[in-house]
């Protein structure tokens, strides 16, 4: 469905700085299961911004689930 532009989006004013560091911390134990740090350089007082939060959540879960998976184990993920 998504390639046929009909995945409905669910736009809502977001703080993407937050919304990013929730999934980060929910990838934290996963990470120090394999010696990996994760750390986030997020800028302060960024405007929010209309999103699909749950969509936008799960495409910086796919990013992290892939960069935990394939960092050497004691690397580091930025």
């Amino acid at each position: 469905m998504a390639q046929a532009g009909e995945l409905p989006l669910e736009r809502t004013s977001a703080d993407i700085g937050d919304l990013a560091n929730r999934v980060v911390e929910d990838f934290a134990p996963l990470a120090q299961g394999r010696n990996v740090t994760l750390r986030t350089e997020i800028q302060e007082n960024l405007p929010d911004i209309m999103v699909d939060s749950a969509r936008i959540s799960q495409v910086i879960a796919n990013l992290l689930s892939n960069a935990v998976r394939h960092v050497p184990e004691e690397g580091e993920i930025n």
